[in-house]
């Protein structure tokens, strides 16, 4: 087998191929799915949106290395060979070069990233200018990592991918009481410490691969998750989930609102859903936690399906192409 660039066209074509597979089965369920989810602890609800969105990518790229891996072994020597044609793997000699369907297929792939992927860049740009220009114009805070911009506006965020600060307001600090800012603070601070800012713009170049109904769905749920578990952190480090209640009702009523192109390079403190935020730290806490066991079980068991249905899943698609006239 040779490693050209057709093989490697060969290759992306069968990523796309299983990508979209796994988007229209994530377009199928993924109401139900985010149903599911709602049982466990927002930690755990991130685990999984953020393995659905990554669903179409992984799965295709899974797919195609089930389909390759044995042919890579045709010229080995090995005895888990497994083709009988002269050719190698996939049918004849002509089967191995580039078709049409390919390269179109291909197009409509990498087009599906350009946009996210510019945007992406963009906002890398302007969030790190946002940093640069608050850094230079702000009074850092003497009891917690934070940069105090001097304005009567009542908000707070976090801001930045790599190196994320939290930012918070004079107006802020004037409005609520200790116990109210230490609460936003901590907030905030869980923003950064996740890095959720960079965790959010991945996700959105990711889930370009999912359908576009599905695609929105799952990227609200996962914005909406990145608060609850702030939330639920800030909680647990013994404060009233009361208290962290209060504390939102009472910055959404002081605070202004923030525009989608401002939400797209912060984690605000408001960044949406306050009413259902408040209502689960109200609500019933016997949410369940997703182990380490059962993610690592689950992961097993995949990669074990994946070695043991390779070369059945291979020949499958040797035989299909060999019908392809």
């Amino acid at each position: 087998m040779v490693f050209d660039s057709t093989w490697f066209i060969h290759l992306a074509f069968l990523i796309a191929i299983g990508s979209l597979i796994f988007s229209i089965i994530g377009f199928l369920f993924y109401n139900p799915f985010l149903h599911l989810t709602e049982k466990f602890t927002p930690a755990s609800r991130l685990i999984f949106i953020r393995g659905y969105i990554f669903m179409p990518l992984v799965g295709g790229v899974l797919l195609a290395a089930m389909a390759t891996v044995p042919s890579v072994f045709h010229d080995t020597g090995l005895p888990i060979d497994h083709c009988h044609n002269e050719f190698g793997c996939f049918g004849g000699e002509q089967n191995h070069f580039p078709t049409s369907v390919e390269l179109m297929v291909l197009f409509v792939l990498v087009s599906c990233f350009i946009m996210p992927l510019t945007k992406t860049v963009f906002h890398k740009r302007r969030s790190d200018a946002l940093v640069r220009s608050i850094l230079a114009n702000s009074t850092p805070c003497a009891n917690h990592k934070a940069q105090i911009i001097e304005t009567s506006d009542v908000f707070a965020f976090s801001v930045g991918y790599f190196k994320p600060i939290t930012v918070v307001t004079r107006g802020l600090l004037k409005t609520l009481n200790a116990k109210q800012i230490d609460i936003v603070l901590a907030h905030e601070q869980a923003h950064t410490r996740h890095k959720d800012n960079l965790m959010k713009q991945i996700s959105r170049v990711v889930a370009c691969l999912h359908m576009p109904w599905s695609r929105k769905a799952l990227l609200e749920h996962h914005s909406l998750c990145f608060e609850l578990r702030a939330d639920q952190e800030t909680q647990d480090k013994n404060r009233s989930n009361v208290d962290v209640a209060q504390t939102i009702l009472d910055v959404h009523k002081a605070s202004r609102t923030f525009t989608n192109n401002d939400l797209n390079l912060v984690v605000s403190f408001l960044g949406n859903a306050v009413e259902q935020r408040v209502e689960t730290l109200l609500g019933d806490d016997t949410q369940q936690q997703l182990s380490k066991q059962s993610i690592t079980t689950f992961l097993a068991f995949v990669l074990m399906f994946a070695v043991l249905t390779a070369v059945p899943y291979h020949n499958f698609l040797e035989r299909l192409f060999q019908s392809i006239p």
